[in-house]
């Protein structure tokens, strides 16, 4: 679905302008998000995601799917307007709870666009995967099995999202916490120098 048929009154810029669905990047029309099932809407306004949703309803219900209208939630910027968004279900009109942040594709998203939120979220991750397998690794004498399992269980919780644009401060805040994992999880120290705080954090 794109969604470009959504135009307003042909004779009403404004109207046009309004109802024109999702966001102009690099001169083409981004109008949603796409994994299995999980769907992100991006409009310009309220009145515009309405008709999208409203849409995207009634193309579902044609194949037999329906929208959980209890797990939709609606995130906007501090420049959007505060108007509802409203969907139509079964004959009953329902506003869509407005939410500060939400978690999509195992990244938590707010309407700030801060990263530290993230951060805190991945170390609790990275901390909770450390204690599930605590015991094993208590049980184990050698560093080598050790640091491999920290690297395919530990870390993965930890840098799920970080292949990001993160700015100059956070890479050593990454590595920081990593750090700490680590000297806790081998029960040894790990130093690395703040000159390859950079080069670490952008390797693939």
């Amino acid at each position: 679905m794109s969604w470009q048929h959504l135009r307003g009154d042909e004779d009403d810029e404004n109207d046009k302008a309004n109802l024109l669905p999702g966001i102009r990047i690099n001169g083409q029309n981004l109008t949603h998000l796409r994994f299995a099932d999980d769907i992100v809407l991006v409009a310009s306004n309220p009145k515009a995601a309405s008709l999208m949703i409203q849409e995207l309803v009634e193309m579902c219900g044609k194949v037999g799917l329906r929208m959980n209208t209890n797990k939709t939630k609606v995130m906007r910027n501090k420049f959007a307007s505060q108007s509802p968004v409203n969907v139509t279900l079964n004959n009953v009109t329902t506003c869509i709870e407005e939410v500060n942040e939400y978690v999509y594709l195992g990244r938590l998203l707010n309407h700030n666009n801060e990263l530290e939120p993230e951060l805190h979220r991945r170390r609790r991750a990275a901390w909770a995967a450390f204690n599930n397998i605590k015991n094993t690794t208590d049980a184990l004498s050698c560093p080598r099995i050790q640091a491999q399992l920290f690297d395919s269980i530990v870390l993965p919780a930890l840098t799920l999202t970080f292949a990001l644009t993160i700015t100059s401060n956070q890479p050593f805040s990454i590595v920081t916490k990593e750090s700490t994992l680590f000297s806790t999880f081998c029960g040894t120290s790990l130093s690395i120098p703040l000159s390859g705080v950079l080069q670490y954090t952008s390797a693939p």
